[in-house]
């Protein structure tokens, strides 16, 4: 990118979704005191910035890659509202970060699919909606 300055067949989620699993494994190692999280993360999180900062300098388009990241930052915000306000017990908040930074890794895996599948989630939607008619048939009224 840096080289060639474009970013085209570069998507620029899979940078987010990582710098966003980075963050969320951070937080959980500041919570555990978990050193080798809290280092791995954090340097993670620096490298994954700075490839975002290089995709959007050598990117001509950049409302999708700045609305992505207001996504990004409107769920770090919420997940960090929910488990500070929310949440009282310290057990329950490392347990929901936890299971939170499971979540995002899965979808850090699947990202890069989203940007070869545009409408993958039309797609799980319309797999949910047939397994429903066939689970429930529709009954034939006499």
């Amino acid at each position: 990118m840096w080289r060639t300055r474009s970013t085209q067949n570069v998507p620029f989620l899979p940078f987010l979704v990582t710098c966003i699993n980075n963050l969320t494994w951070l937080y959980y190692g500041l919570w555990k005191q978990d050193s080798t999280l809290i280092t791995v993360n954090a340097v993670g999180a620096v490298l994954q910035s700075i490839c975002m900062f290089t995709y959007l300098v050598a990117s001509k388009q950049k409302s999708r890659p700045m609305s992505q990241i207001f996504v990004g930052v409107v769920y770090l915000t919420a997940l960090y509202l929910y488990l500070t306000v929310v949440i009282t017990s310290r057990t329950v908040l490392v347990d929901r970060l936890g299971l939170a930074g499971a979540g995002i890794t899965m979808l850090m895996y699947a990202s890069p699919m989203m940007e070869l599948v545009p409408n993958f989630p039309g797609i799980i939607s319309s797999i949910v909606r047939l397994y429903f008619f066939w689970r429930y048939p529709v009954e034939k009224v006499a």
